[in-house]
């Protein structure tokens, strides 16, 4: 980004200044609706009533419920117990109510943004690990802030335990966050994560190792951060950005931006004045968009070929719309790659299909010759068929390991006397040839053991073939 964005919390641990903006009747509300779904919930299921009552319905405010539940939660008997987390806890919200204000951002957060919460708060309240473990961390951050580290410390690393996400207590997090699912969420300290956020599970924020002091990143309101993704460094992901799952992000993301693979790569919309790179610096307009999805379907052409057929015709468009521009002959470029990867699938799956009808005969073959003679001639047609079959996916294949290793068992399993002439006249002919077929269908699938220094599974894959 070419402007550096406040944010509310920029690792600054000390307590906001004024609660003013605290809304006491919105707690009320919320903590009205959720008791109204715990006592719901209590009736229509008996085997929790009891539970539920002692965590939501004894309890006359929302920061009472939590505090319970939290401690109930964290309890250790050789580290935090019980009674000293409740009081902790309630201690913590009653001296700063704007940790009150940002439970109920938070629940109304997954409400709003979670399709599994679907509105119920209270199954948010007991049961989502990703909003106790934010709650929890509020408190270590207040700890931290007041100097006790030692105790901070140690209610995060029970928090890490109970609920698999590492928050450092240091770290400044808005209100409104939404941790989905959570398991695996690491936040360095340093870190900054601005209001109405939303972050899955396996992302972490943290440093590169290079980097001493403010060497976490700085996420703006409004980022959604994908499952697995990893965003590393002093960086900042301006307001709105959207980070791809699994995505590897190293330098700023503009406000606005989408971000994807790895190394990260911005996409669609935000400034890239002095954000992450498109495809390349040189490349601007239509190139770049038609380059990002050849890209794409090239990547998942095998895996995806449904998904992958339509980014091709998508990405063959742009390329056309490109030709007239000065980019055109990267672009041809990148569309010449992509047809070459779908002629390269393309040839093996029907080889592949191939294989699979010849194979099937066999399975017939196999059925029938026990109660066969050896010369029933109603073999023949089966034994033929699959033996056309092997030889017609060689023919579209010739490197296709199934193939020649099943006309090579042809030979020596259904060497049938008075079949031969009708059958073995063309690519295995003799045990030789079929030896032949062997050697090469274990070579083609030993490659990779050769590589290993003094391997001797290449030897005993072609003694049990030849067996």
């Amino acid at each position: 980004m070419t402007t550096r964005q406040p944010l509310r919390h920029e690792h600054d641990p000390s307590p906001p200044e004024s609660d003013a903006a605290y809304d006491d009747e919105e707690e009320s509300r919320v903590w009205s609706q959720i008791k109204a779904e715990a006592r719901r919930d209590a009736d229509g299921e008996p085997a929790l009533a009891s539970f539920v009552y002692a965590t939501v319905l004894s309890h006359p405010t929302l920061a009472g419920c939590l505090a319970f539940h939290l401690a109930n939660k964290l309890a250790s008997s050789t580290l935090l117990s019980s009674t000293l987390l409740y009081d902790l806890f309630v201690a913590t919200h009653a001296a700063r109510p704007d940790l009150r204000a940002a439970a109920v951002a938070d629940l109304l957060a997954a409400g709003a943004r979670d399709p599994a919460c679907a509105g119920c708060l209270s199954h948010c309240l007991l049961n989502y690990k990703g909003f106790l473990a934010i709650q929890s961390h509020r408190v270590a951050h207040a700890l931290w802030a007041q100097g006790r580290r030692a105790l901070a410390l140690a209610l995060q690393s029970r928090v890490a335990e109970v609920f698999a996400v590492d928050i450092h207590p240091a770290a400044a997090v808005g209100s409104g966050v939404l941790l989905d699912h959570a398991t695996g969420v690491v936040i360095g300290e340093t870190a900054v994560v601005g209001d109405g956020v939303s972050i899955l599970h396996h992302v972490t924020l943290g440093g590169t190792g290079k980097a001493v002091g403010d060497r976490h990143p700085k996420v703006g309101d409004g980022v959604l951060i994908g499952a697995g993704a990893t965003i590393l460094g002093n960086v900042r992901i301006g307001a709105g950005a959207k980070i791809g799952a699994g995505s590897l992000v190293l330098a700023d993301v503009p406000p606005g931006g989408t971000a994807v693979g790895n190394p990260a790569k911005l996409l669609l919309g935000g400034d890239k004045r002095g954000g992450v790179p498109a495809v390349g610096e040189e490349e601007t307009g239509a190139e770049t968009l038609a380059a990002a999805q050849l890209g794409s379907a090239a990547g998942v052409a095998e895996e995806e070929e449904g998904t992958a057929a339509m980014l091709a015709a998508s990405a063959r468009r742009m390329a056309a719309a490109a030709a007239s521009s000065s980019y055109s002959k990267r672009a041809n470029q990148l569309a010449h790659a992509l047809n070459q990867q779908r002629w390269i699938h393309d040839r093996n799956k029907k080889a592949m299909e191939l294989v699979a009808k010849g194979w099937s005969a066999l399975q017939e073959v196999d059925r029938v010759i026990d109660y066969a003679d050896r010369n029933d001639k109603r073999l023949i047609p089966l034994l033929r068929g699959a033996k056309e079959n092997f030889e017609l996916a060689l023919e579209i294949d010739n490197m296709n390991t199934h193939a020649r290793l099943w006309l090579a068992k042809m030979h020596f399993k259904y060497h049938v006397p008075g079949a031969c002439k009708a059958m073995w006249n063309d690519y295995v002919h003799s045990d030789q040839q079929a030896f032949y077929y062997i050697e090469k269908a274990v070579d083609q699938v030993q490659k990779c053991l050769r590589l290993l220094p003094g391997s001797t599974q290449d030897y005993e894959l072609k003694t049990s073939l030849r067996r």
